[in-house]
């Protein structure tokens, strides 16, 4: 057996996470409140620990708090580099490539010259050092490379953070900025994982280079076909079959470990497969901001404060540290990116202010630096020296980047484009359901009013292979004993697929069933829907006065419900739902408008639903008079107010409605009883679609009298959205 973990070893390995922890994390926000970025406080944190600073003024203290010892030292640093593939992990995640495609004259010249000036500058900087600062001057060409390498990196992490601190994320600077750091970093990174093939090779050859170059290529090439498809398939399936708690995270968790540990097997760096899988996973839809958020708040909370901290800890300022080449560094760090970037946006048409924003963007380096920083002192390519001078690059960059950005963008006007592209950004934020990859959980204990929900949500899902419906069953223990197992499978299995045959192709490839056993009830519902699902469907109880939606079981979700709830019934005089695409005409879809946020999101799922079913849209808005003889007798100064906002009304549907390609009409009526006008309408329709707000009254569900009116009254069947409180 192997020798067990000393109990001293433990114990001063948990002693060093909490001190650097505590410093990286106080220091960080210290740093916080004077506007700079929290990495600087935690890498400043790591640096007081370090020989330089604890070292000369306690260097018995700092010999016990962190002893040379191989396995002591070795420990931390596993935990350093987990936060690095961590780091990494978010790095792609948070890169966004249809960025690339996209890319404007002005990002393709600044992404190009902003990559070329200091990748140039920075070669040349490495031939001119003297030999003293390298670790070998016989491997002189890869230390000219990585330094050049290092020197041309971005960081999108910290460049995204000062943009969405100075409000620029939707401005063109922003785009601009953002698009081209995405291509320097994607580049950069591409660049180190041969750089880091060839250090491990230990030589620099056309053959290595070759070889070097065509490993990344084909596991890029195979990561983004085939290992792409399979992961994408394992989020799905953990997101519509594994019930445990925080599962996708650990789904994320384990992909990026996996892709790290098969590009370290190849001679690549661990942490380029991190970076890679962040990629590949950032594609999925199932992937929702709650996992990115666990994954991120793990990272910031514990690994990333301890990587940073620990990046400042080998930084040794007292022996061998040459401050003219460092600050020689610095300076070719910041002309090459300012000069090229700048050129770049320049050449691409921009005017002076804009392209010396553009240049002071992208210098910023953060923790992309460092990581880069200690793969080279990991991998024997950096001296002490050097890498002393690499991480001085990081805090000033990260340290000039915005007060830079914010001094030149206060000289750029807000353009007529922009101020148009954050209207379009704001209305896509107000959306009610995602254009791609919609999850809906559809509870069902069998019956036509599931059924008629299937039939209803179907077309939603269309087309998209990355949307999914859910049929959730609980199978109550009792029932599976007194019928037996196979029995009371059989019995699901056979409601599920006719499921599927109502909803017809259009739903059917992606309905899929998932079973719980226990007792039916709204807990497991709301309990299930919390797992990060877009809509909530469901088939409502036979028509009743009292609960006209069904009763306590639909009141509890209601007013629970983390998501947007649909309830599906049948009209007074029984009509059904059609399949979209299957009815000989299109159907007539009749929405009440009015100024509430529910009505607002009714009309929006009545014209998503009616853009895939090529249906029609009557949007009604209903004035009420208390008397026809006070109805004509009004002012016409009141008319004219209230006709006015009707017409706003219908013209925010019309718009709705003409953005997604629906045919609409628009109806304006006056009434003494808005309710009845609406069932009269309604008799000429083949769905009516309302919003409502629940309203716990008397112990039952109350969504107010006229809505509950239109519901026991409806001729034709009625959908019932209600949004989360």
């Amino acid at each position: 057996m192997p020798p067990a973990l000393p109990e001293h070893t433990l114990l001063l390995f948990l002693l060093q996470l909490a001190l650097l922890l505590t410093a990286a994390r106080g220091l960080g926000e210290l740093a916080r409140r004077h506007g700079q970025p929290p990495v600087i406080g935690e890498l400043t944190a790591g640096i007081l620990l370090s020989p330089s600073c604890l070292g000369l003024l306690a260097p018995d203290l700092q010999a016990a708090l962190f002893p040379r010892d191989a396995l002591q030292f070795q420990l931390l640093e596993v935990f350093a580099w987990l936060g690095m593939v961590l780091l990494l992990l978010m790095t792609g995640l948070e890169t966004d490539l249809d960025v690339l495609r996209n890319l404007g004259r002005a990002a393709l010249y600044a992404s190009i010259l902003g990559m070329v000036v200091p990748f140039g500058s920075g070669l040349a900087l490495g031939w001119a050092l003297p030999d003293r600062l390298l670790v070998d001057p016989g491997d002189r060409p890869l230390f000219a490379l990585f330094l050049a390498t290092a020197l041309s990196i971005s960081a999108i992490p910290v460049i995204a953070r000062i943009l969405i601190d100075l409000d620029l994320m939707r401005r063109n600077i922003g785009i601009v900025i953002l698009g081209a750091g995405v291509a320097d970093d994607t580049t950069g990174w591409l660049l180190l994982s041969v750089i880091a093939t060839l250090a491990v090779r230990d030589e620099v050859s056309l053959a290595t280079v070759a070889i070097a170059i065509g490993s990344t290529v084909a596991f890029v090439a195979v990561a983004s076909t085939a290992g792409s498809a399979l992961v994408l398939s394992l989020l799905r399936w953990i997101d519509d079959r594994v019930g445990i708690r925080y599962a996708m995270t650990t789904g994320v968790i384990v992909v990026t470990l996996a892709f790290g540990a098969l590009t370290q097997l190849i001679g690549i760096h661990a942490v380029f497969g991190a970076f890679v899988a962040g990629l590949v996973m950032a594609r999925s839809p199932r992937l929702r901001r709650p996992t990115v958020e666990q994954v991120e708040g793990l990272l910031l909370a514990i690994f990333a404060p301890v990587f940073f901290a620990y990046a400042g800890l080998k930084v040794d300022l007292a022996h061998g540290f040459a401050i003219g080449p460092a600050f020689a560094v610095i300076a070719v760090a910041c002309a090459g990116k300012l000069v090229g970037a700048s050129a770049g946006a320049y050449w691409g048409g921009l005017g002076g202010w804009e392209s010396l924003a553009i240049g002071s963007g992208m210098n910023a380096r953060g923790a992309m630096e460092l990581v880069v920083a200690l793969i080279g002192l990991s991998l024997g390519i950096l001296s002490a020296p050097m890498y002393a001078a690499i991480v001085l690059v990081a805090i000033a960059t990260s340290a000039m980047a915005g007060p830079l950005l914010a001094w030149t963008t206060r000289h750029i006007p807000v353009g007529v484009d922009e101020a148009e592209r954050w209207r379009a950004q704001a209305a896509r934020a107000r959306e009610l359901l995602p254009a791609r990859g919609l999850k809906v959980l559809l509870p069902t204990g069998g019956g036509r009013n599931a059924e008629r929900a299937a039939a209803l949500v179907a077309p939603l899902v269309a087309g998209d292979a990355d949307a999914s419906i859910v049929a959730f069953h609980i199978d109550r223990k009792r029932r599976r004993r007194l019928l037996g197992r196979a029995r009371a499978r059989e019995q699901v299995t056979r409601h599920v697929e006719a499921l599927r045959r109502i909803a017809g192709e259009a739903g059917a490839s992606v309905l899929t069933l998932k079973t719980e056993t226990g007792v039916p009830g709204p807990e497991a519902i709301l309990r299930e829907a919390a797992r990060g699902y877009d809509l909530l469907v469901l088939g409502a109880s036979e028509v009743a006065r009292r609960h006209p939606l069904g009763g306590e079981y639909v009141r509890t979700i209601a007013t629970q419900t983390p998501c947007p709830l649909l309830v599906v019934r049948s009209g007074a005089s029984g009509g059904q739902l059609s399949v979209g695409g299957t009815a000989a005409a299109p159907p007539r879809i009749l929405v009440p408008v009015g100024g509430a946020a529910h009505g607002r999101a009714a009309l929006e799922f009545a014209v998503r639903y009616a853009a895939r079913v090529g249906g029609t849209i009557t949007a009604l808005h209903v004035l009420e008079s208390s008397f026809a003889f006070f109805a004509r007798t009004r002012t016409a100064a009141i008319r004219t107010d209230h006709a006015h906002a009707a017409e706003a009304l219908l013209a925010a549907a019309r718009e709705c409605a003409a953005e997604a390609g629906v045919a609409i009409t628009t109806q304006t009526l006056e009434a003494a009883n808005i309710e009845r006008a609406v069932v009269r309408v309604a008799s000429a329709a083949d769905l009516l679609v309302l919003g409502a707000a629940s309203r716990p009254h008397a112990h039952r569900t109350f969504f107010g009298t006229r809505v509950e009116t239109i519901l026991a009254e409806s001729p034709c069947p009625v959908a019932v959205l209600i949004l989360p409180q």
